[in-house]
């Protein structure tokens, strides 16, 4: 009896299979497809008719597109369930030897700077130390025709300008799905290289997806060709001089795509005196320039499903008053917004999404807008919650509106210009986790009091608190094994350095302690108190500008060490009267008494003849007066 009653069960479960399988039922089609076949099913032939004609016209189509369920995006695969996040990219090898790198802020990834050492004609660039490599630096192989083939691991999500530039002996690079963005230049003048050519396309990419970047179109002369969906990255030049081409147009927009997605990119606008626009809620890419001079616009919808933003998109749009960033943006190029003058307001709706934007130079909308509102509440009061652990370059970069900022204990690493030019800045708690703070960071923060550096920071990038004119104290807990505070002032730990004088102090005087050996970078950049500062004969070097616009500075004695006056040392020292050059000096560098405009006085201990064979750079002593006497064999104090 048991054995019947299963192999009735089994009978009914088979009959249950099939019935599932038959009928035209699409359970296991991809969404897209699912789609279409139900449309099929319940008798819209007319639309499949024409989806076959668009397929067979590379995807072109002068109205827009198929179907209103097309161009309103329904053909998306969103089912409003968040993406989940994918786990750290592990390299599968190491790159080859040779190559160099250097650390990237979070502490765990890689930057490939140069060849270095590197002498392999074909080079596979994937792990180093056991970290995967991230992004590939400007020029890093400039010139370097003897290389022949290059492997990009799926951890590099950036090219970076003129990376591979003139490197004319290049055949082939596979580059990966996991790139976001690729500089200008990347692949200039690599005459060698072979492309992936489809429906009229070069592309680059790999064996599973030949076709990540679209480089540009082989015959401008073209009237149709289909992008796949499977592209990461647009060239600006792309569809340049591409005269002929039929757009497939919505609302107002001229897009490209493939049979399934018209409206895949954005690539110009039809009437540009239009005052707003909708973008079609399938579009992935907004190009390059697409808005540029629509100087009527005032209000713009960017759907959830574009991830990227080009370069100089939105630029003078100068009636453009506000802006929705979804949280679907991965991506924005420089200068995306530039000159939107009139534009005020940012809006967006997950400070975590906002954290993971990849910006370039001048691309963060923050630079023109006063006001940050995150679901709608303004923004100036700042916690950086835990479930972030890097704050990438621009992330915050010309927000005036931010008064105060508290970065939590599992962020890393704060990026280059991360908060430049936050003018209302007056306050900044920096967790214990955070081991790096980039480039110019805090450069401008011109309300920013005082700033405490924890024990867990190794490293502070040039520029990190220069023109800060209201910073009085930086204090350095006293475990940090990099760094410490003399006097609210920055010191390397063995105080041998000296990297940043706190230029809000109201001292007039400033005597350098005999420990220090070398002035950093722009250490007194903006200093407007100090009218004296006494070098000891230990210093013996004296950073990149770093007394430039010290305006109150009226007299400054070079100690005997110094061999070299860097440049812009002292540029825009107007009230510097006078100046002692010991004769150890063998060059001074290019404008590095420009603009000194007061000095009347050049003391050198040294003879004529020693003073004319001193090599000088170019405008080394721009814009000061004829009349400033230089006095020879000098041995006063």
């Amino acid at each position: 009896m048991k054995k019947l009653l299963a192999l009735i069960l089994a009978i009914l479960m088979i009959v249950g299979i099939l019935a599932s399988c038959g009928g035209g039922d699409n359970n296991d089609l991809p969404d897209d497809d699912k789609e279409q076949n139900e449309e099929n099913e319940q008798g819209d032939n007319d639309d499949a008719e024409d989806d076959k004609n668009n397929e067979s016209n590379n995807g072109t189509n002068q109205n827009g597109g198929n179907s209103d369920n097309t161009q309103n995006g329904d053909n998306s695969n969103d089912n409003g369930n968040k993406e989940e996040e994918k786990p750290a990219y592990v390299p599968k090898v190491e790159s080859t030897a040779g190559l160099e790198f250097k650390l990237n802020p979070d502490g765990k990834s890689y930057t490939l700077k140069s060849i270095g050492t590197c002498t392999a004609t074909e080079i596979v660039i994937d792990g180093h130390k056991g970290l995967p490599v991230t992004s590939i630096g400007e020029d890093a192989f400039y010139d370097c025709d003897s290389l022949t083939n290059v492997t990009i691991g799926n951890g590099v999500t950036n090219i970076g300008e003129g990376a591979f530039d003139s490197c004319s002996g290049l055949t082939n690079v596979t580059i990966p799905d996991s790139v976001t963005s690729i500089g200008d230049y990347a692949f200039r003048s690599c005459s060698s290289l072979k492309y992936n050519e489809y429906n009229y396309v070069k592309y680059l990419g790999n064996s599973k997806n030949p076709y990540v970047v679209l480089v540009e179109v082989i015959d401008r002369s073209v009237a149709s060709f289909t992008i796949p969906d499977t592209v990461k990255v647009i060239y600006d030049s792309a569809f340049r001089g591409c005269s002929s081409l039929k757009y497939n147009e919505y609302n107002n927009g001229k897009y490209l795509g493939n049979s399934k997605n018209p409206y895949f990119v954005l690539v110009d606008v039809i009437d540009t005196s239009a005052t707003s626009f909708t973008i079609s809620n399938t579009t992935k890419f907004i190009h390059s320039s697409a808005f540029s001079s629509c100087n009527s616009l005032t209000s713009v919808t960017i759907p959830d499903s574009v991830t990227s933003i080009g370069n100089w998109a939105f630029s003078s749009c100068n009636s453009l008053t506000s802006v929705t960033i979804p949280d679907s943006v991965t991506s924005i190029g420089e200068y995306a917004f530039a000159n939107c003058s009139s534009l005020t307001s940012v809006y967006i709706t997950d400070i975590v999404k906002w954290c993971g934007i990849s910006f370039d130079f001048d691309a963060n909308p923050l630079w023109y807008a006063e006001n940050l509102y995150l679901n709608g509440n303004l923004v100036t009061d700042l916690e950086i919650p835990n479930s972030i652990t890097e704050i990438k370059p621009y992330t915050f970069y010309g927000y005036t509106g931010l008064t105060s900022v508290t970065i939590g204990d599992s962020v890393t690493s704060i990026g280059d210009w991360a908060f430049c030019n936050c003018t209302g800045l007056t306050r900044v708690t920096i967790g214990n986790s955070v081991t790096s703070i980039g480039n110019s960071a805090f450069l401008d923060c011109s309300s920013l009091r005082s700033v405490t550096i924890p024990d867990s920071i190794t490293s502070i990038g040039s520029f990190a608190f220069i023109r800060c004119s209201s910073l009085t104290s930086i204090i350095v807990d006293e475990n940090n094994p990099s760094y410490k505070s003399i006097d609210g002032d920055l010191y390397s730990k063995d105080g041998k350095t000296l990297i940043q004088y706190a230029i809000g102090k109201f001292n007039t005087n400033f005597v350098i302690p005999d420990s220090v050996t070398s002035i950093g970078e722009n250490a007194f950049w903006g200093c407007s108190s100090l009218t004296s500062v006494t070098i000891p004969d230990s210093v013996t070097r004296i950073g990149y500008s770093a007394f430039n616009n010290c305006i109150k500075l009226t007299s400054i004695t070079i100690p005997d060490g110094v061999t070299r006056i860097i440049a812009r040392s002292f540029e825009k020292c107007s009230s510097l009267t006078s100046i002692t050059i010991p004769d150890s000096v063998t060059y001074i560098e290019m404008e590095a008494f420009s603009g000194c405009t007061s000095l009347s006085s050049m003391k050198y201990r040294g003879t004529e003849e020693q003073w004319k064979a001193i090599s000088k750079g170019s405008n080394w002593n721009y814009k000061v007066p004829s009349s400033c006497v230089i006095t020879y064999n000098y041995t006063g104090e």
